[in-house]
């Protein structure tokens, strides 16, 4: 079992070209989509601590099943599948219903310490997603130092989930467009 620490942050075209001098390419812009489950909706990470998800990132599809620790990082665990369609089919046999669509263009980098992800997020915008090589290590002053070469303002964004579940409380038009999206992509699995 894999265990992630990670740091999102909101960022803009400037900051990107300041991530790219401060870091090694690993992998170029790929689309990736991501279909979180769950019992309570967006609740149900905060009543049950984990979420489930099935991944489709080129042609590679895979379910995760991810455990939130007390000290903030995340316990992991991956099935490769052979389609969304089976990894839906699976979740939605245990009672998960759909309410999260991730869809994004992700560029991977790296630095010694961490690992990178260039996020350009629909309906959200870009972010930058900074994760820890080794999570059993502080590392706040190398993440200070990074967030200050790339002059990136030091204010942590909350998971993408409760992102768009504020948008979604707060705006009846992304609202809409966010429904209407994850059941487009829904009705393409059924």
């Amino acid at each position: 079992m894999a265990i992630e620490k990670e740091y999102r942050y909101k960022i803009s075209e400037k900051n990107i070209d300041l991530i790219r001098n401060n870091s090694v390419l690993t992998k170029s812009g790929q689309n990736m989509t991501d279909i979180v489950m769950g019992y309570y909706g967006f609740e149900s990470l905060s009543k049950l601590g984990y979420i489930c998800r099935i991944r489709q990132k080129k042609s590679k599809t895979i379910m995760e099943c991810k455990k939130l620790r007390e000290d903030g990082a995340w316990l992991e665990k991956v099935i490769n599948l052979e389609s969304v369609g089976q990894g839906y089919a699976f979740l939605s046999n245990m009672g998960l219903k759909p309410y999260l669509l991730i869809e994004r263009t992700r560029e991977e980098r790296e630095t010694p310490y961490f690992k990178i992800a260039i996020d350009n997020v629909s309906l959200l915008g870009q972010f930058v997603e900074i994760e820890l090589k080794n999570p059993d290590i502080s590392a706040e002053i190398e993440i200070q130092d990074f967030l200050d070469k790339c002059n990136i303002q030091n204010v942590p964004q909350k998971l993408y989930g409760d992102i768009f579940k504020e948008n979604c409380e707060n705006n009846e038009n992304f609202d809409q467009m966010f429904k209407n999206r994850l059941l487009e992509i829904i009705n393409t699995i059924n």
